[in-house]
């Protein structure tokens, strides 16, 4: 499998409030606002809905290249099936816990995909 891109979370909080113009030409010649999306998506090599998670958050990257972003964050929950994955970080297990509470949820999942930290997703489910 391969490593996760890895963004320092001051460069996300950067993108995230981030939005860029470039000048196109409308009929009114404004400045067309282009913007994009900050895809989480919280996995773990010892999920067995993980690999479907993972092609749909790659066909996202490639059908909007340059407009979608994706962050693998490799929870360590699963490690005690007796092997551990090694992506694994307990801050990516922290993080989806903190967004466990903003959405109210009852626990955490894999794979979950939050999307500009205001909606979360079931990761598997193309839809």
């Amino acid at each position: 499998m391969k490593a996760p891109l890895i963004i320092s979370i001051p460069l996300l909080m950067a993108l995230a409030f981030c939005t860029s113009y470039t000048k196109k030409e409308t009929p009114a010649t404004k400045p067309v606002p282009t913007s994009f999306a900050i895809i989480e998506l919280f996995t773990s090599e010892g999920c067995s809905s993980c690999p479907a998670a993972d092609k749909t958050v790659a066909k996202l990257a490639q059908e909007f290249a340059g407009k979608v972003y994706i962050l693998g964050f490799h929870v360590d929950y699963w490690n005690y099936l007796g092997w551990k994955d090694a992506f694994s970080d307990s801050k990516y297990s922290e993080r989806q816990k903190e967004y466990a509470a903003v959405f109210k949820l009852d626990g955490v999942y894999t794979p979950q995909v939050v999307v500009n930290g205001s909606r979360e997703l079931i990761g598997s489910k193309e839809s």
